[in-house]
């Protein structure tokens, strides 16, 4: 390898890990509940917080339909992808993810087919367009006072709560 080549590599570790360790102290500040107070809307029905991409093309990004086993994990996606720490909210009528500067993504739940959990550390968002998302490790968020929203808890399966938030709307469910 040459000197320009490790170089190269150096700079995307290097930058992998400041995104990385970055991204874990945003999480802990923006899971504060006079955050989530600030931010997430008050008729918010569950709430969770972690790394998400919104991606213009989940089937691309899949490489196939819902359920096939393909890709990568969904813990730190690559820069490419923009993943964000943000609230996955959902509200009762819509999914939403909202980062810091305010919201990014907004569907009808009537629009979200199916909740693929075929990778390690997330799980894909399908909708019935070709956008969905690539929900990294989700935690719980501190409930503000006042607020009636549920946050994950106890032991969860790999969707941290959210197929069972949305399979009574017709989201099918694979892992």
């Amino acid at each position: 390898m040459d000197h320009q080549a490790r170089r190269l590599t150096m700079k995307r570790i290097t930058g992998f890990f400041k995104r990385f360790f970055g991204q874990i102290g945003e999480l802990r500040e923006m899971a504060k509940a006079d955050v989530v107070a600030s931010l997430v809307p008050a008729d918010a029905l569950y709430v969770s917080i972690g790394p998400i991409a919104v991606l213009s093309d989940v089937w691309a990004f899949n490489g196939g339909k819902p359920g096939a086993v393909y890709g990568q994990d969904l813990g730190y996606l690559p820069a490419r992808y923009r993943q964000e720490i943000a609230f996955l909210v959902h509200t009762p009528h819509r999914l939403a993810v909202i980062e810091r500067s305010g919201p990014r993504w907004s569907i009808p739940i009537s629009q979200i087919t199916d909740l693929d959990g075929h990778r390690r550390g997330g799980f894909l968002v399908w909708t019935n367009s070709r956008e969905g998302l690539a929900v990294g490790p989700q935690t719980p968020v501190e409930v503000p006072p006042g607020a009636s929203f549920r946050t994950p808890g106890g032991m969860m399966n790999l969707f941290i709560g959210w197929d069972a938030e949305l399979m009574p709307y017709g989201v099918r469910r694979h892992f």
